[in-house]
C-alpha cells in the first residue's frame, strides 16, 4: 500500500486518530526502491529465457507437419520473435526504460537478424 494510500485509510477509519496523529511523529511505510544489480539480474533473466524459447521454438517450428524448414526459414521466425519479444519489452517497460535495457534489446534483435 502506497503512503499516500495509507494516509487516506487512516483518515477514514479514525479522523480523530489522524488529526492528533499529525502532531506527533507518525511512520509510513514506503515501497522500497529496486537496486540496480536485482533489476539487471532480472534483465539477463529475461534474455535467459528468450534464448531458451528460441530454441525450443526452433525445434517446434521446425518440424511442425513433418516438413524440415531451410535454415533461412527458421532465421527469418527468430528474426520476428526477436522484434516482438523486443516490442513487447518496450511495451511493458514503458517509460521507465533506460540505456542499457535498449542496448540489450537492439542487441538481441541484431543477433537474430543477422545475415538476413
Amino acid at each position: 500500500m502506497s503512503p499516500r494510500l495509507f494516509a487516506v485509510a487512516l483518515v477514514l477509519l479514525a479522523p480523530a486518530t489522524w488529526a492528533q496523529s499529525q502532531s506527533t511523529d507518525a511512520t509510513l511505510v514506503t515501497t522500497p526502491v529496486i537496486p540496480r544489480d536485482v533489476e539487471r539480474q532480472r534483465e539477463i533473466e529475461r534474455a535467459t529465457d528468450a534464448r531458451e524459447y528460441r530454441a525450443a521454438y526452433d525445434a517446434a517450428y521446425a518440424s511442425y507437419g513433418g516438413q524440415r524448414l531451410s535454415e533461412r526459414d527458421i532465421k527469418r521466425a527468430r528474426c520476428n520473435d526477436a522484434k516482438s519479444h523486443r516490442e513487447a519489452t518496450l511495451r511493458e517497460v514503458g517509460l521507465s526504460r533506460d540505456f542499457e535495457m535498449l542496448r540489450a534489446l537492439d542487441d538481441a534483435v541484431y543477433e537474430a537478424c543477422r545475415g538476413l
